[in-house]
């Protein structure tokens, strides 16, 4: 893909990366310096993508490239029974058919929510900024969100979607080794090098997300209510 476009003659290339070259870190909000400590061999291979970037450079000094550090991003149509399923779909699918979600750990570790609008924000954001953007940024909404939280909002929101079948308890499994505990970013450097601001919140999407899953487990289809 850098070969292709430094022969296309682009001008930058925006790589995809994630909170997960991070790892556990106790210092919070995690900003673009902090020290990567990947716990896993996906988190591992996105930090090696962001070095083979920088290193291209060497050999196309012309094309700029960015990496984005996307941290727990949600939003419409995210498929819940897929092995990467984020936890928002997966809980209210697992909800609406009656069953119980499982939970790691104690409920008190805590994820950086950000919804697929401020994401895709931030890729246009950074096509447009052209070569005045460079090196990586952190997406983030800069507001973390302990999982036992999650899950009473998650309750809530199919309540108030008029679903009240009843709502088992979270089923507390043991906490899985190579899980991060604690994350949540800061996004100041996108906000001042790429006018990057987090416009939607996870409170909002999650009572739309809940209602159109609702509406499709009772008529049978699905309704974007802009998650």
């Amino acid at each position: 893909m850098m070969q292709a476009a430094a022969a296309a003659g682009s001008e930058s290339l925006i790589c995809t990366s994630s909170c997960a070259i991070y790892g556990d870190s106790d210092a919070l909000p995690l900003v673009e310096s902090s020290v990567p400590r990947p716990m896993s061999p996906y988190a591992a291979s996105k930090l090696a993508n962001e070095a083979y970037a920088a290193g291209f450079r060497v050999f196309a000094p012309r094309l700029n490239t960015v990496g984005l550090r996307f941290f727990n991003t949600f939003g419409a149509w995210q498929d819940a029974g897929s092995g990467y399923a984020a936890v928002i779909p997966k809980w209210i699918d697992t909800l609406l058919a009656g069953k119980q979600p499982i939970l790691f750990g104690d409920g008190g570790a805590t994820r950086d929510f950000c919804h697929v609008d401020n994401v895709c924000q931030a890729i246009w954001q950074s096509a447009a900024a052209g070569a005045s953007a460079s090196g990586v940024y952190n997406v983030a909404s800069e507001i973390p969100t302990r999982l036992d939280a999650l899950y009473d909002a998650i309750v809530a929101a199919l309540k108030d979607a008029g679903y009240s079948r009843g709502f088992p308890q979270a089923d507390y499994q043991p906490w899985r080794v190579g899980e991060i505990l604690h994350s949540y970013g800061n996004p100041k450097k996108a906000k001042s090098e790429l006018n990057f601001n987090v416009e939607v919140s996870l409170a909002r999407r999650t009572q739309a997300y809940a209602a159109g899953r609702v509406r499709r487990a009772v008529h049978g289809r699905y309704v974007n209510h802009r998650l």
